[in-house]
Formats: C-alpha cells, structure tokens, sequence
C-alpha cells in the first residue's frame, strides 16, 4: 500500500512503513526545493 502526500503539484510516495519524523523531513526537503 503506497502512501501520497501531495505538495503543491509534487506528489511524494512513501511506503506506509516510513517513520513519522523521516517523512516530514522528506516534505520539508522537498518544500525547501521548491
């Protein structure tokens, strides 16, 4: 089972498995790309 976070028109997809703290790091790196 896949996990989508959508931000803005980018569309992180994470295994549900991931660790809280690991994902909101990937949203804030990918926040901070942007």
């Amino acid at each position: 089972m896949k996990l989508e976070i959508a931000i803005g028109d980018v569309v992180v997809r994470t295994d549900t498995a991931i660790d809280g703290e690991q994902l909101s790091r990937v949203i804030r790196a990918v926040r901070a790309s942007r």
